[in-house]
């Protein structure tokens, strides 16, 4: 019985040692996003004017116009903008993703 225990009691801590960090799983940890990939910022200027003003613009980038009620998938595409849409009709924030 006495075994049993302290065989127990050294697989616990054997899982409190500290792991040495994977040379090899570097290469998989995906780069970092650039900082404002889809040029969000550039179109600050819409947030508090109403949805209408989206409708004769184009623009250089994939575009996700996000109603106040719409379902969303949750993938991010730092090169996609996404503008949101408040209740009144009036856009909320503009921002990668």
């Amino acid at each position: 019985m006495q075994r049993i225990i302290i065989l127990s009691l050294g697989l616990l801590l054997s899982g409190c040692a500290v792991k040495k960090e994977c040379e090899t799983c570097k290469s998989y940890i995906a780069p970092p996003a650039k900082i404002d990939e889809c040029k969000a910022n550039e179109l600050q200027y819409l947030v508090g004017k109403d949805r209408t003003v989206l409708y004769t613009m184009r623009f250089g980038v994939t575009v996700r116009i996000l109603e106040s009620n719409s379902i969303v998938t949750m993938d991010y595409s730092p090169s996609r903008v996404n503008i949101y849409i408040n209740k009144n009709g009036k856009i909320q924030s503009v921002n990668c993703g």
